[in-house]
């Protein structure tokens, strides 16, 4: 009889989410004439944890894991019961996958010290724990792109466990071979067939052409799917959203029926990771499923208000309500995730086109205009798999040849100009190919559910324990397409429209007493905590740090900063108290309280004499100096040693932060804090340049001291949690 196939995801963005539900997809269309595997079953580590592994020891089951590292060496928080399972498991007392053929598809950023870690550790645990590896580990790495490896792992893997289920060596996940005959025998829709004519009134095959014409590629009108390479012929003929076959084996008994991700199932919480209030707690445990609908008391512009409404970049910080009963901890490193529902505008922009009014979801029926605005991820870029998908959408033969093109292989610098560059979404892609009309049914299959967006604290809570703050760029600038239509960022656009009212406050108001001043409802977010465990300050406040933030990468330090300078004020005697749970901002706390609330205080209070600090802070001009008066501030008041700053735009010693660690006198200051007197360093933002300019710098300051090699020390710092790093691509 044949086995069941797990694909298993930890995802913290969404990637490996999306990756493991396209292999679950593609090998599903294969299953439909060949029967190599009973069920395909797509769910998250956790949820794996309870519904799946202890069975797996007992029948023959195939499991293909795709995980990223979060941070330095952690797993996502919807991976994190899995991965400790096998952690806790030995190769010679449980077996508990004596029966699984397995393969191990890892994704990561070789900025950080622990590349592909969990991806790794999980590969080596399930061997140890009597698994059969199927075929080596996969590493991806996003900070050079994720293609090349995951489209490789994603063609090999089918063909793999096929002949490893006795199924032969002829089939493979190869997206080049036909698509496989529905079950029904009924005979399949044949995609579009190509245009023999190059003219069009598409504007967006226009567009297209013209880019294709700069790039000095092919015209997209002369693509042929047929001959293409795996990446380039996608079947875009994806199976319904209700293809897994998942019985009742993902349903919560604490929760009813599952929840689901475009019709396939998350985790299944237990009570303490959902949010459930329990005999043992008082409070609520708020989650990316279940966040805080947080009251946005204030807002201002660091920079840039006068580039308002549109035009060049702002950067706006954000304070934020939290709950009173603490269920809602932070401490300085941490990030705050945000939901935003599509935008009314934008889903309107979407229904009149899309067929149909409703969709069936694990049971559920959902209308389109509920499925549009809270479900599917509309606003966000493009990815290649939903070109492909969407082309058998279209009623013009052109246009499907068009789509299929750009996600094709042949078709990525069309894709980087025509789509990455204008972060080109469906509300934009719809008047650029007025033969599009999705179903529904298309729409839920294809796009992903809309991830959350993660911003650094800039706050502590020794200011205020039930406030926190973030900063942001907002995203705002005009697309080459659409006749030049403005884009403005789904999060920051939403975030900058509903803070107006303090941002743009009205001048009649300003001039009343406040006593006076109408009483306007605060907006809200939903918001939920994204804990750091790594990038934190350390435990003794006397080891020196040295800061490295450009642009908005400064707003954690900001909060590092202010919680060593209100440390410093608390006595020996309060930090005594708060340890035991007895102290809490002047809140005198009942016994059954003590348990709440002290994650977020203990080891950061001390009356130890706070160590060096450097930052090393770059913007392009004077006028994007966010935090200008606060850095000012700290320098004088001794909680910053000395802030180094430099404007890439304006005349001056240095256009870059690594310019000025570079200056003989930072380097060696750099160098003491460090290898002599113990300290840490923190990289914080953009890691597709900046990360790496810095740490090439690293290298270079290092280099000269001990004899060691520069690479080899920034490798060994980086592995002992000397140098830290929170960046984003």
């Amino acid at each position: 009889m044949p086995n069941d196939l797990f694909v298993v995801y930890g995802s913290a963005t969404g990637n490996s989410e999306h990756i493991a539900k396209q292999i679950a997809q593609k090998i599903q269309a294969f299953q439909t004439t060949d029967k190599t595997f009973n069920d395909v079953v797509l769910c998250a580590g956790n949820e794996a944890v309870k519904a799946h592994l202890p069975k797996w020891s007992e029948n023959p089951t195939s499991v293909i894991i795709v995980t990223s590292t979060t941070g330095d060496g952690d797993p996502p928080e919807n991976f994190s019961r899995l991965f400790r399972t096998l952690k806790r498991k030995t190769s010679t007392v449980d077996k508990i996958c004596k029966s699984v053929d397995y393969a191990v598809l890892a994704l990561g950023d070789t900025n950080y010290s622990k590349f592909c870690y969990i991806g790794e550790v999980t590969d080596k645990k399930l061997k140890e724990c009597g698994g059969n590896r199927i075929m080596d580990i996969v590493k991806a790495d996003e900070a050079t792109g994720l293609e090349e490896a995951v489209g490789s792992f994603q063609d090999r893997v089918y063909g793999e466990f096929r002949k490893a289920a006795g199924g032969g060596e002829q089939e493979s996940c190869d997206e080049s071979q036909p698509p496989p005959a529905p079950e029904s025998g009924e005979t399949p829709t044949p995609p579009p067939a190509p245009s023999t004519s190059k003219s069009t009134n598409s504007p967006g095959v226009l567009e297209l052409q013209k880019v294709c014409a700069e790039l000095f590629l092919p015209d997209p009108l002369t693509y042929n799917p047929s001959s293409a390479t795996s990446l380039q012929s996608l079947q875009a003929s994806q199976p319904s959203s209700a293809f897994l076959n998942i019985q009742d084996k993902i349903t919560n008994p604490d929760q009813g029926s599952a929840s689901s991700l475009n019709g396939y199932p998350l985790s299944l919480n237990s009570a303490a990771e959902s949010g459930t209030v329990t005999s043992t707690s008082s409070r609520t445990h708020y989650t990316k499923e279940q966040p805080f609908t947080a009251p946005v008391t204030k807002a201002r512009y660091l920079s840039g208000k006068e580039n308002y409404p549109s035009g060049d970049r702002r950067v706006i910080e954000v304070c934020m309500e939290l709950p009173e009963d603490f269920g809602y901890e932070y401490s300085p490193g941490d990030s705050v995730g945000v939901i935003v529902e599509n935008s009314q505008e934008s889903v309107d922009a979407v229904k009149g086109v899309v067929v149909g009014e409703e969709v069936e979801v694990e049971g559920e029926v959902i209308k389109k205009e509920k499925l549009l605005r809270e479900r599917v991820n509309i606003n966000g870029t493009l990815r290649r798999r939903e070109l492909i998908g969407l082309s058998t959408s279209c009623s013009d033969p052109g246009e499907a040849l068009a789509l299929k093109f750009l996600g094709s292989k042949d078709g990525s610098p069309a894709y980087t100009k025509f789509v990455e560059s204008n972060s080109l979404n469906l509300v934009h892609l719809l008047p650029l190919f007025p033969s599009l009309k999705p179903s529904l049914q298309a729409i839920l299959d294809l796009f992903t559910t809309i991830p959350p967006r993660y911003y650094s604290v800039t706050t502590t809570p020794l200011q205020n324990v039930n406030a926190v703050s973030v900063a942001f760029s907002v995203v705002d600038y005009k697309m080459s397409l659409n006749g030049g239509a403005r884009r403005l960022g789904h999060v920051t656009g939403h975030l900058e429209d509903i803070c107006g009212m303090y941002l743009n406050p009205d001048p009649r108001f300003e001039r009343l007493p406040l006593a006076l001043r109408p009483k306007l409802p605060c907006p809200t977010v939903k918001i939920f905590p994204f804990p750091s465990k790594h990038f934190k300050l350390p435990a003794d406040p006397s080891y020196p740090i040295v800061m490295v933030g450009p642009g908005t990468g400064v707003a954690p330090f900001m909060s590092f900063i202010s919680h060593r300078k209100l440390s410093k004020k608390q006595s020996l005697h309060e930090t005594e108290e708060t340890c035991e749970g007895e102290w809490r901002g002047g809140f005198e706390l009942e016994g059954e309280e003590l348990a709440v609330g002290q994650g977020d205080v203990q080891g950061y209070r001390s009356s130890k004499e706070i160590g060096e600090s450097h930052l090393f802070f770059g913007c392009r001009t004077k006028k994007d100096w966010i935090y200008e008066e606060e850095i000012k501030a700290f320098e004088k008041g001794d909680e910053l040693t000395k802030a180094h700053v430099c404007f890439s735009r304006e005349e001056g010693e240095g256009k870059y932060v690594q310019d000025l660690m570079r200056k003989e006198d930072n380097a060696g200051k750099i160098r003491d804090l460090i290898l002599k007197k113990n300290g840490y360093l923190y990289i914080c933002g953009d890691a597709a340049n900046m990360a790496r300019d810095v740490l090439a710098c690293l290298e270079e300051i290092f280099d000269v001291e001990g004899g060691v090699e520069g690479k080899k020390q920034v490798e060994k710092l980086k592995a002992r949690g000397k140098i830290l790093l929170d960046i984003w691509s």
